[in-house]
C-alpha cells in the first residue's frame, strides 16, 4: 500500500500458457485464441512455445470529494438538496505480452555398429562353447537449440 491507502501491484501474472497448459484445449472443437496459435505449434517435435501476459506497476486509484453540499428545508419539508461529486480515478497499467519459442532437436546417425574388433575367440568350458567378443560401436550426435523471444507493451 502506498500513503493514499492504495493497493500496488509490482508485477501481476494475467496470462500464461505453454503446450502443457492448453493440451486439453488442444483436442476441443473451438478452442480459445491462444489455444489456437499454440495448438499447432506444441505438435511440432521439439518446439517449445510459451506466452505470457504480465502487468507490472498495476495500480487504480479513485479520489471522491464532496462539493457544494445544498439543504434547503422550508415548513418542515426538504425543498431542495444538491450534492456534487468530483470524483477522479487514476489507473496505471503497463502490459507486457511475451511470446517465447525454443526449439531443440537431436538427431544421431550410426557411424560404425557392430564392427568386431579381434576375431571372436572361442573356447569350451564344461561342454559348453563359449565365444568372446569386443565389437565396436560409434554414433555421431547432432543437436540444436533455438531461442527468440517477442515483447509487445501496452501502457494505458
Amino acid at each position: 500500500k502506498d500513503a493514499n491507502g492504495v493497493i500496488l501491484s509490482r508485477d501481476v501474472t494475467l496470462y500464461n500458457a505453454t503446450c502443457a497448459t492448453v493440451q486439453q484445449q488442444c483436442s476441443q472443437p473451438n478452442p480459445d485464441i491462444s489455444s489456437a496459435v499454440l495448438c499447432p505449434a506444441c505438435r511440432v517435435r521439439g518446439f517449445e512455445p510459451r506466452l505470457t501476459m504480465r502487468c507490472r506497476d498495476c495500480y487504480a486509484r479513485a479520489s471522491v470529494a464532496v462539493n457544494n453540499l445544498q439543504l434547503q428545508i422550508s415548513w418542515g419539508r426538504v425543498q431542495r438538496f444538491v450534492v456534487s461529486l468530483n470524483t477522479q480515478v487514476d489507473t496505471t497499467m503497463n502490459i507486457l505480452a511475451h511470446l517465447t519459442a525454443s526449439f531443440r532437436g537431436q538427431r544421431t546417425f550410426p557411424l560404425i555398429a557392430n564392427r568386431p574388433m579381434f576375431g571372436t575367440p572361442s573356447f569350451r568350458v564344461a561342454g559348453l562353447d563359449l565365444a568372446l567378443g569386443l565389437y565396436l560401436d560409434i554414433d555421431m550426435g547432432v543437436g540444436i537449440t533455438l531461442t527468440t523471444s517477442v515483447q509487445g507493451n501496452v501502457t494505458a
